[in-house]
Formats: C-alpha cells, sequence, structure tokens
C-alpha cells in the first residue's frame, strides 16, 4: 500500500468533495426505486390480468407503446403498466 502525503487544506477540499459526492449519491438512491424493476412479457401480462397473446397484439398494433426492448426481448416497468392499466 503506498501512502499520500495531502496538505491540510487540500485534505479539506478533497474532503467536502467527497462529502458533496455522498450526498448527491443519496439523493439519487431516493430517485431510484424499486419501482423501476423491469417485467418481462409474462410477468407483465399476469400483473396486467390479460394473457400473453393479448399483450403481443397491443404492441403489435401500437395499442401498447410503452415498453423497452433489449436485443428481441420485451420489458415493462411498474409505470409503463400502471398507463397500460389506466386505459382499459
Amino acid at each position: 500500500m503506498k501512502a499520500i502525503l495531502i496538505e491540510e487544506g487540500e485534505y479539506v477540499e478533497l474532503n467536502n468533495k467527497i462529502d458533496l459526492i455522498l450526498k448527491r449519491l443519496e439523493e439519487l438512491s431516493e430517485i431510484v426505486s424499486s419501482d423501476d424493476r423491469l417485467y418481462n412479457i409474462k410477468e407483465a401480462a399476469v400483473k396486467l390480468g390479460i394473457a400473453r397473446q393479448t399483450l403481443h397484439n397491443y404492441i403489435k398494433l401500437g395499442v401498447v407503446t410503452e415498453y423497452i426492448t433489449k436485443g428481441n426481448r420485451i420489458y415493462f416497468t411498474q409505470e409503463s403498466m400502471n398507463k397500460i392499466k389506466a386505459r382499459k
């Protein structure tokens, strides 16, 4: 392990910057909630109370546009499912 010598003034400045970073991380962690979980199409269909094929059809017809694609897979957030439910 190597030691780094820091003058007192530099230490205080560095410590203040670290405190600001930690505060910002806390703020960001409050913004990101457990509701940011992604649900696959099967899970989303179950939560929405519709058949998986119905959800596929809604996407194909453009009725549902609130989804995320990763590769060839489709995912939904809780927020996007709430928007879909509101339209039902």
